[in-house]
């Protein structure tokens, strides 16, 4: 009998916690390995065991785990998607896709690697979830406004940056500088997410966005982290979610928009108060205030919406034109798009930062060559030329 067809012993409850974990059910495994569900069933409950080509398929294929986890005595410790994400109701949770978790399960390796390389300290000397905390009972302009004034943020400087993509990286910049991670990935069903950690609080930006989708997304995010409360950024209108959630995310919502625009700062543009007594509004009008303040054109639009200068109408009707837009435009670029390079996309999601700090503890000599390659996602082979770009 060749190795691949051994029968391998296994603690059940490891298949258990590896296949809930991801969120798939008995059928989903079963037609992935082509096995019908109650044999699934039957290695779950110990009353039969995988051969280790099985075990393999389902490790690697499947549970994106390493072999040797499957070898552990007891399931390991981890958090689940429950305690990460405490305020989203069951409901929400179990929606949650494979894919997702996957990538929080990321999120969570590289905290680890954030806790290793800064030796489990926050190198910032005063971390932003420590110096600012929101509670229900803060007002959303008020905490934008001083947030604003706390980091710097001016609609001069805003208005500095050339495009949105360049203002993206200044945010990103400027929260990791004071002790906020950063990563990018491409998020089915969301547009962001938030871990929270005492020290090493992360954001995850879909990568896919636009950048001032991903603009709007990160300062979302942060509210979340001064809310000491991790979250999901999808749908902020779904009625399935908690009260405490839905005011977390209404809150969150009108915060990023108050600290991105605030509402002095656009009632004092001159073209808002060439509008004046209109409620409706060009395109270009609001595409020059976009421009300005490097926010979506829907973000201008929601906050003159709640300053009553346009109406319910007016920006549903509008809002529409532009997703359906935005749609067809992606479709198209989706269809024309080649695989890209991988090492350009992972330095984008994992950031310059992240990056720089594993390659200068690899030449301080305390990190070693294999932790970088595990750390960075490349090959050996490959950190040279992440040296060259980034040094």
């Amino acid at each position: 009998m060749s190795a691949s067809k051994h029968i391998i012993k296994i603690e059940p409850s490891i298949l258990i916690w590896a296949r809930e974990s991801l969120g798939l059910s008995l059928d989903d495994v079963a037609n992935r390995i082509k096995k019908e569900p109650e044999i699934i069933h039957q290695w779950e409950e110990g009353k039969s065991y995988p051969t280790l080509s099985q075990l393999e398929k389902l490790a690697y294929d499947i549970y994106k785990r390493p072999l040797a986890v499957f070898f552990l005595p007891e399931p390991p410790k981890e958090t689940t998607p429950k305690q990460d994400f405490r305020t989203l109701p069951d409901k929400e949770i179990s929606k949650l896709s494979p894919q997702l978790r996957l990538v929080v399960r990321k999120a969570k390796h590289n905290q680890l690697v954030l806790k290793q390389i800064y030796e489990g300290s926050n190198p910032s000397k005063k971390p932003l979830h420590r110096e600012f905390t929101f509670r229900n009972t803060s007002n959303p302009e008020t905490s934008a406004k001083k947030l604003r004034e706390y980091l710097g943020i001016t609609r001069e400087l805003q208005k500095s940056w050339k495009n949105p993509k360049i203002a993206f990286n200044a945010y990103r910049d400027l929260l990791e500088t004071n002790g906020i991670f950063v990563f990018q990935y491409p998020l089915p069903q969301a547009r962001g997410f938030s871990l929270m950690d005492k020290e090493f609080p992360v954001i995850v930006i879909n990568n896919s966005d636009s950048p001032n989708g991903k603009i709007f997304t990160l300062i979302h995010e942060l509210c979340h982290i001064l809310f000491n409360v991790g979250g999901v950024f999808r749908d902020v209108n779904s009625g399935e979610l908690k009260k405490d959630l839905r005011q977390i995310e209404v809150f969150c919502n009108y915060f990023a928009a108050d600290f991105l625009l605030p509402s002095d700062e656009l009632l004092n543009e001159t073209i808002v108060k060439a509008n004046k007594g209109n409620t409706s509004w060009e395109d270009e009008t609001l595409e020059s205030l976009a421009f300005t303040f490097k926010v979506s054109k829907e973000v201008v639009l929601r906050k003159l919406l709640n300053l009553n200068l346009t109406t319910n109408k007016f920006y549903e009707t509008t809002t529409k034109k532009w997703r359906d837009n935005y749609q067809k435009s992606r479709d198209k670029k989706k269809q024309k798009q080649s695989g890209g390079n991988y090492h350009a996309t992972n330095m984008s999601y994992l950031g310059r930062n992240f990056i720089t700090q594993v390659l200068t503890r690899m030449h301080q000599g305390r990190l070693t060559p294999t932790q970088v390659s595990d750390f960075l996602g490349i090959r050996i082979n490959r950190i040279r030329e992440y040296e060259q770009k980034l040094f």
